[in-house]
């Protein structure tokens, strides 16, 4: 139904039934979901100057149940073995992924549903901050 059709509709419950009717804009709730278990590894590459930036990851996402308990549907795990990533940057992949869960990737829309595995990753000790992972 367009545009049109509802106007009239509009005028004719004005004229028919003498209510006056406010429109508005429809407003849908629109979330994405992952349905599917997926490996990734992801390479983040770039040159500045005499410095870069290098670091990979490696994990997989799969769907996630509600939790009952703090009704939140959305997890990051960590099970990274020996130091190829550094304790201390886990926590910024982390935030970097909920970040991302906030606004989505190709339509904007938030993702709900998904846990994220980290498993593994590479790292350069020069190229390496916070700000890459």
């Amino acid at each position: 139904m367009g545009k049109l059709h509802l106007d009239i509709y509009v005028e004719w419950m004005r004229y028919k039934y003498g209510v006056t009717c406010s429109t508005s804009r429809p407003q849908v709730v629109f979330r994405k979901m992952v349905t599917e278990h997926v490996e990734f590894a992801y390479t983040h590459k770039k040159q500045m100057g005499s410095t870069g930036q290098y670091v990979c990851v490696i994990g997989h996402i799969k769907p996630a149940e509600m939790d009952a308990k703090s009704r939140n549907d959305t997890t990051f795990e960590s099970v990274v073995m020996g130091r190829n990533v550094p304790s201390n940057y886990i926590p910024a992949v982390e935030k970097g992924f909920y970040k991302v869960l906030e606004k989505g990737v190709l339509s904007r829309n938030p993702i709900s549903s998904i846990c994220m595995v980290l498993c593994n990753g590479a790292f350069h000790a020069v190229n390496l901050s916070e700000l890459v992972t």
